[in-house]
């Protein structure tokens, strides 16, 4: 199994133990080049973003080769800006249509789609924290969710519904408004968008 790093080719034996010697590998070159760690290719098709240790030792007979995409720092903001600003375009319109789904109770569809927006709230979490580790203030500004999640859990614990629904439609979606502008603004005014994504 080859190993694409940059413009390096290593090989690895098809197995665990040469699956751990890569991605040791991989974080070493990371560490010498001062790269971040943003996906890999399998096969020059295959885009893993999530769990890429798993997903390559679960296809490890079928993968030939494995291109490491690394970004340095710059590259690595940008990037996380511009995917949460594509999240939160979808996450609105999709929170409008979860709204309805709390009316007058949840069904089976409602329940799998706020589990999706559950995930996406804590995703979105961890990229406000990371931000706001590089600076970004504003976007602590336009993310004030703290209360809001407590609303949210108390109204779950106790089955109201409708509160629910209505801390999504008046809270949820105002905040992921919010912040979608000052991502915005921060792409407007700094994030250099490479448009071959």
């Amino acid at each position: 199994m080859q190993l694409i790093f940059q413009d390096q080719v290593l090989v690895y034996q098809a197995d665990k133990s040469g699956l751990d010697q890569m991605f040791n590998d991989i974080n070493e070159r990371m560490k010498e080049t001062g790269t971040i760690f943003s996906h890999i290719i399998i096969n020059g098709e295959v885009e893993v973003y999530e769990d890429p240790y798993e997903t390559i030792l679960d296809k490890i007979n079928s993968i030939e080769k494995v291109e490491a995409i690394v970004l340095n720092e710059r590259e690595f903001i940008n990037q996380t800006i511009l995917s949460l600003h594509n999240y939160l375009q979808r996450a609105v319109p999709s929170l409008e249509l979860l709204v309805n789904g709390f009316y007058p109770s949840p069904n089976q569809e409602t329940w799998e789609q706020f589990n999706q927006f559950v995930k996406g709230f804590e995703w979105i979490q961890s990229v406000v924290q990371l931000l706001r580790s590089r600076g970004y203030e504003q976007i602590l500004e336009a993310a004030a969710f703290s209360e809001f999640v407590e609303e949210l859990e108390e109204a779950l614990q106790q089955q109201d519904y409708t509160s629910v629904s209505d801390l999504l439609k008046y809270e949820a979606i105002p905040e992921y408004q919010r912040l979608l502008d000052c991502v915005q603004m921060i792409i407007d005014q700094e994030v250099v968008r490479n448009d071959t994504h």
